[in-house]
């Protein structure tokens, strides 16, 4: 997952904007579960606090803290009118996200929260259970030390408090790291439809199930599995994001139908102070986004399946494979456009004596960085590739309609590269004894080159005529360029 967008932008005020927004989310969220969804009027059912400071400290580093801290101290001023609980609790809620970050950035490489199934149960375990236990009795000792809650409900209140602050980085930290940590792609056409329609259709099922909703046209009580089947199409049809959106959603709609009395867990609170609801929710949560992590591991292989087919393993340039496709779509485009093409054949002149002497090793970087030179000349309609050993392809697209100045365009692109390989390449050598030797290495070229039109699409025989022209150019003494047909 590439990191694309994180608290700490080079944009001030963008940056400033995050803040604000993670503050407000952080005092709001807290504010409203601590008023209408608590236990026994002092523990929060669900601790979102803590999932949204682990994921913005994930995200955006252990520099935001500061943060963490100002979002706890203004929703504890609200919620506590003893400066005592205030200043306590705000440092047991930045103490708990800061073991939380050491915690995961310990054990989970940065950025693959979410890239399976094991490292999305380290995230649970090492960002929630464990910080959620230490904070469930520092909290609790505080408030029973402050006389804010009796001796007789302190573990109660450490047992709710570690699971509530559990399921808020359940299901706050993997939603805002879906949604915070990787391009977000833009669904259009069928796809929005389709992902909009399975997300209300989900949010729809969650109404009935919790809800009551329609209660009296159905024959038969809503089940709770019902949910287990919404979350896996979600899932499955729009991946990381829609199925923590949706389960977000879900575990809120179950909150207010319990609280109310109604739907599936109407009678949780008196029968088992929301203990079904916090298990229920939990393995709702990790089966939804256990499906999309393996979904991305699938995702992932069949790319690395994709790059070993179609690219070169050391320079990532195309291979012959993919340099056939490419030349099929070259051919189909001039037949359209009726302009010439060109093929370069490109062979390294002392490539070999550096191999011989220094390693393979050196070689390969030597190789890596003639792939960039040759990027580095041509145009992004054009093609390099790799055939192997010190052999590269370009394939130059359309060019001109007009054969000598499409030919006249070949040269001087041959030629710019000339230029460019020749330039010295700086590499370095590791000695027996450990130190590194910088050293310059001049590789020239040989280069053949065939330029050719609608009407000589034939692949084999261009690149026997290009090869023809490499030899040639080798034959002068190497560091030139020969063009089939001209003298």
């Amino acid at each position: 997952m590439p990191f694309n967008f994180h608290i700490g932008n080079s944009d001030n005020q963008f940056a400033f904007l995050l803040s604000l927004l993670f503050v407000a989310a952080y005092v709001s969220t807290g504010y409203l579960i601590f008023h209408h969804f608590t236990t026994s009027g002092s523990i929060s059912v669900i601790g979102a606090g803590n999932g949204l400071a682990l994921a913005t400290l994930l995200i955006g580093g252990k520099r935001y803290w500061w943060l963490v801290l100002i979002g706890a101290l203004l929703l504890n001023l609200v919620i506590y009118s003893s400066l005592l609980l205030v200043i306590s609790m705000t440092i047991t809620n930045v103490i708990e996200a800061l073991v939380g970050l050491h915690l995961v950035n310990r054990y989970i490489p940065f950025g693959g929260y979410l890239s399976s199934l094991p490292s999305y149960l380290k995230l649970i375990l090492f960002g929630g259970v464990l910080p959620a236990l230490l904070a469930s009795v520092l909290g609790s000792s505080i408030m029973l030390f402050a006389d804010f809650s009796p001796q007789t409900s302190f573990w109660d209140d450490a047992i709710h408090w570690w699971m509530g602050d559990t399921l808020g980085v359940t299901l706050f930290t993997p939603l805002i790291i879906a949604w915070g940590m990787a391009k977000i792609e833009l669904h259009k056409g069928k796809d929005l439809a389709e992902y909009i329609i399975i997300v209300a259709l989900s949010l729809l099922a969650g109404q009935i199930v919790y809800l009551n909703l329609f209660s009296k046209y159905l024959t038969d009580t809503p089940k709770g599995y019902w949910l287990f089947f919404a979350v896996t199409v979600v899932a499955l049809r729009t991946g990381i994001r829609g199925v923590t959106l949706v389960i977000t959603i879900l575990a809120f709609q179950a909150l207010i139908g319990a609280y109310n009395e109604i739907g599936f867990f109407a009678h949780d609170i008196a029968r088992a102070g929301l203990n079904n609801y916090w298990a229920y929710m939990l393995i709702l949560s990790i089966i939804g986004v256990s499906i999309t992590s393996r979904i991305i591991a699938l995702e992932d292989a069949q790319e690395t399946i994709r790059n070993l087919a179609f690219y070169d393993v050391l320079t990532q340039l195309p291979n012959r494979r993919l340099l056939s496709d490419r030349l099929s779509f070259t051919f189909a485009n001039l037949r359209r456009n009726k302009c010439y093409a060109a093929i370069m054949v490109i062979d390294l002149d002392n490539f070999k004596p550096l191999n011989d002497t220094y390693g393979h090793q050196l070689g390969d970087v030597m190789l890596s960085e003639v792939a960039l030179r040759l990027k580095s000349c041509v145009r992004e309609v054009d093609t390099v590739a790799r055939l192997g050993g010190d052999e590269f392809v370009v394939l130059l697209n359309e060019l001109e309609q007009d054969n000598p100045i499409a030919e006249t365009h070949a040269k001087f692109i041959s030629e710019k590269i000339l230029g460019v390989l020749a330039e010295p390449h700086v590499l370095q050598k590791t000695t027996p004894e450990g130190s590194g030797i910088s050293f310059e290495h001049i590789c020239t070229a040989s280069i053949g080159v065939v330029v050719f039109n609608e009407h000589e699409c034939y692949s084999d025989e261009l690149f026997k005529l290009a090869d023809f022209a490499m030899y040639r150019a080798k034959e002068s003494g190497g560091n030139c360029v020969s063009i089939h047909g001209s003298n």
